[in-house]
């Protein structure tokens, strides 16, 4: 019972933590530091991808901690899980809201190669998240598949 509690603690830190970074830096979340004005107005669908983005998040930074602690690498999955992070921020809100993005490249670039592009940017950070969550998965069965053959060979 002690896990489920650990990785639940990990899951709710890390995806609130997320969604409150993620949702101050890119002016989603009204703050006194951050003030930024929208040229494109905020949407439900921003906080819908938002809480998404958090949650998946959340299970992959689980996962990870969890395949840490039994030993086995998550390359993969961590790899897949910084391109979906970096993806999901640049994808949050408006491109002059984000203010990486407006720096960057001035606000002709940040309209031009990113504000068409925001739908495609969010379902490639989702997909992205997945992907890491199926490969942190994948090598949680790996290793299971590996005890339950050390234990036949044990028996046998």
């Amino acid at each position: 019972m002690d896990a489920k509690i650990k990785y639940s603690g990990i899951f709710a830190v890390s995806a609130i933590g997320i969604y409150l970074l993620f949702g101050l830096f890119t002016g989603l979340i009204e703050n006194p530091f951050f003030r930024v004005g929208g040229m494109i107005e905020k949407t439900i669908w921003d906080y819908a991808f938002l809480s998404a983005f958090a949650v998946l998040f959340g299970i992959v930074v689980s996962l990870i901690v969890y395949n840490n602690e039994i030993k086995k690498s998550g390359k993969r999955a961590g790899a897949s899980a910084i391109c979906g992070s970096a993806a999901g921020f640049l994808a949050i809100t408006c491109p002059f809201c984000n203010l990486l993005i407006f720096s960057l490249l001035g606000i002709s670039g940040s309209f031009a190669i990113f504000a068409p592009y925001r739908l495609e940017l969010r379902i490639l950070s989702i997909a992205l998240m997945l992907i890491a969550i199926y490969f942190s998965f994948s090598s949680i069965r790996n290793v299971k598949k590996g005890e339950m053959l050390n234990k036949r060979e044990v028996q046998k």
